[in-house]
């Protein structure tokens, strides 16, 4: 028998030895429905004729992490697709408070779906339900995470939209490389993770994608805000994959990872912990502590 997860190598100064990253079941089977809510499964969408704008909260001790910016981002995505929807970003929030106080759950995933109809942009369903996650395992982060190349170009990359093809063509190229994410490049420009967003150091200075070319993350955004607050010198500019071996260190940002060191990505390896790295994390734990 097989047990989901994928490897990845993690590395000390004696030894390179493959750890599984388990997926963790759902933390609970309640579910949200045009606002209701209960025990049922939701329906299933054929991909094909239906579209999904959605996004991710994560729920730390029963509170939903930076809920507020996850909604702007998913009502942004619906405005800027066009999709009129019947409920507010008030009855959302208010729905979701609703869902975790009656799933009983402390922590875990929630992910918020409106599925519309490819051919005419109308709303068919807003759904949400908690999801089975695979947050990093503590040593990742003292040991950094491998990373692989993918050539692919976001289709509107502001819009947080499921793409089954990408995700199912990155799944594949995780498993077979042995490797934690997908960086992706067009054109020889790194832009983000398949999941996540990237950043890079370089003599104590930040350098990321401008947001017209990526998922601006909420993770990310916050790093952001942290480096502008303590003055860091941040550059909004795309790192060319030919530049890789120029960078100092380098990390992936998201709501399940947070911030996570990166080891290499393909043949080039970075410093693990870097003292930017580490202050960044610590400034977002302090965030997080504080909400």
């Amino acid at each position: 028998m097989h047990e989901k997860g994928y490897y990845f190598c993690s590395f000390n100064a004696d030894d390179c030895c493959k750890k599984k990253i388990m997926e963790k079941p759902a933390a609970s089977n309640w579910t949200l429905k045009d606002g209701k809510i209960s025990d049922a499964e939701l329906p299933v969408f054929d991909p094909l004729l239906f579209g999904q704008i959605y996004d991710v909260i994560r729920v730390e001790n029963g509170r939903p992490i930076f809920l507020q910016d996850h909604l702007e981002r998913l009502f942004k995505g619906l405005r800027q697709s066009h999709i009129a929807v019947s409920f507010s970003l008030e009855e959302l929030r208010s729905k979701l408070s609703q869902l975790i106080k009656e799933s009983h759950a402390a922590a875990g995933n929630i992910r918020i779906e409106v599925i519309f109809d490819r051919d005419n942009s109308q709303m068919q369903s807003w759904q949400a339900y908690f999801t089975p996650t695979s947050y990093p395992d503590p040593l990742m982060y003292e040991n950094g995470v491998d990373c692989c190349l993918l050539e692919r170009e976001r289709e509107n990359p502001e819009i947080k939209m499921a793409n089954p093809l990408l995700r199912q063509e990155s799944d594949r190229m995780r498993n077979n490389r042995s490797v934690y994410e997908t960086i992706l490049h067009s054109k020889g420009l790194i832009t983000e993770g398949s999941r996540t967003n990237i950043f890079f150091i370089r003599k104590n200075e930040l350098w990321t994608a401008p947001e017209h070319m990526v998922l601006s993350g909420t993770i990310r955004k916050k790093v952001i805000d942290i480096a502008q607050s303590i003055s860091i010198p941040i550059y909004l500019y795309p790192v060319n994959v030919d530049e890789l071996h120029k960078m100092d260190g380098a990390f992936i940002t998201g709501t399940s990872p947070r911030v996570l060191p990166i080891r290499s990505i393909e043949h080039t390896l970075f410093k693990i912990i870097h003292p930017l790295t580490s202050l960044i994390m610590n400034k977002l734990q302090e965030y997080i502590s504080e909400q």
